[in-house]
């Protein structure tokens, strides 16, 4: 029904590598035997984008021999993860959204935490969507600390309203050693 509905448009598959995970449930290998089907005989009027994680997708495209003529390496296109300055840029539109005040301090703790988490990424870090989780976990204890101590809700964010995972992000290399 997906295929159908792309037809004369463009179907994107986020996340695709799931579709030969055996954990997932068996579907996905008829799905994509299904799909490739559908790529051949609808070439015309059907566009594939897959999408996932670079090693992920590797494995999913050497699954089956037909992958690499479909989705051929020259069609490959890898983002690089946002520096920390983008990522930081984008955190604080995602507190404007939430209209959390956010005080020259507590912001630059913020800015380090960024750093911190895009200089200990992995192959699974999330960029903008790490922000995101950033974002609704500060505004979580916020809107918690605020509830408590009875506060209105313009009262900017606190160092207290980060949450420990990330505010661990914030000791020094000494502190660490110690």
């Amino acid at each position: 029904e997906k295929i159908k509905e792309a037809l004369d448009g463009v179907l994107f598959i986020d996340e695709a590598y799931v579709l030969v995970e055996k954990d997932r449930g068996g579907f996905g290998q008829e799905a994509l035997d299904t799909l490739m089907v559908r790529m051949d005989n609808d070439r015309d009027r059907l566009v594939v984008i897959a999408a996932g994680y670079p090693e992920k997708m590797k494995a999913l495209r050497s699954s089956n021999p037909g992958l690499g003529r479909r989705f051929p390496e020259d069609n490959i296109l890898e983002f690089p993860d946002y520096p920390p300055e983008v990522l930081t840029q984008i955190f604080r539109q995602m507190l404007g959204r939430l209209h959390i005040p956010v005080e020259p301090l507590v912001d630059e703790a913020l800015t380090r935490i960024v750093k911190e988490l895009y200089d200990s990424r992995d192959e699974q870090f999330g960029n903008a969507g790490e922000m995101e989780n950033l974002a609704n976990a500060v505004d979580r204890r916020r809107a918690a600390r605020l509830y408590e101590q009875h506060l209105q809700v313009d009262v900017p964010l606190a160092l207290e309203d980060i949450p420990p995972k990330y505010r661990s992000y914030l000791k020094t290399a000494d502190e660490n050693l110690s």
